[in-house]
């Protein structure tokens, strides 16, 4: 490709440059270059960027309008549900999270609804103390920890199951009065 060198002659027998001596010489650039240079941008061809700045320059100055945007209002029962779950979510979390308080749910759901806060209750703290250590000394309750309360309720049952068959005639009336002598009668 021929470039055009204006210290050259033309085909045509005519000179392409000015005077000898007054030759100006100034580098030419492409569009697409000054604009890169100017904002930064690359583009492909001068057509591109000739485009470019069209575009930015109608945008300039104009007002934009903003955008509205309807705020969308759940019904009321939906947000309801929603904080229900979120805080069953909670609570469920806390509780594997801390699964040592598991076999006391149901009394810190009776101390309040934040498990966290429940805990940290001196008084709770007093409740869930006595509770533990009583489930850890397996306690008894005081019917069938003491015999001497314990043996009237059996022989009472005794007693009537023997009142029972003797009734039927499955045992003698002699074998019972034996059995249960001194033993008051049931109130029947």
């Amino acid at each position: 490709m021929l470039e055009n060198n204006p210290s050259q002659a033309v085909s045509d027998g005519g000179v392409n440059a000015p005077a000898a001596g007054t030759e100006n010489v100034t580098p030419v650039a492409s569009l697409k270059d000054v604009v890169k240079q100017a904002t930064g941008r690359d583009y492909q061809t001068d057509e591109a960027a000739l485009e470019g700045i069209k575009n930015t320059y109608a945008m300039v100055g104009k007002k934009v309008e903003p955008q509205v945007i309807e705020k969308t209002i759940l019904p009321e029962d939906v947000v309801k549900t929603v904080n229900q779950l979120s805080n069953e979510l909670k609570i469920r979390d806390w509780y594997d999270a801390n699964p040592g308080y598991r076999d006391a749910k149901d009394i810190i759901a009776k101390f309040g609804p934040d498990p966290s806060q429940v805990v940290a209750d001196p008084t709770f703290q007093k409740v869930y103390g006595a509770l533990k250590t009583a489930n850890e000394s397996g306690s008894k309750s005081t019917l069938s920890g003491n015999a001497r309360i314990a043996m009237p309720q059996d022989r009472n049952a005794d007693y009537a199951n023997d009142l029972a068959a003797m009734r039927s005639g499955q045992i003698p009336v002699a074998d019972f009065i034996a059995k249960h002598k001194g033993v008051p009668p049931l109130a029947e």
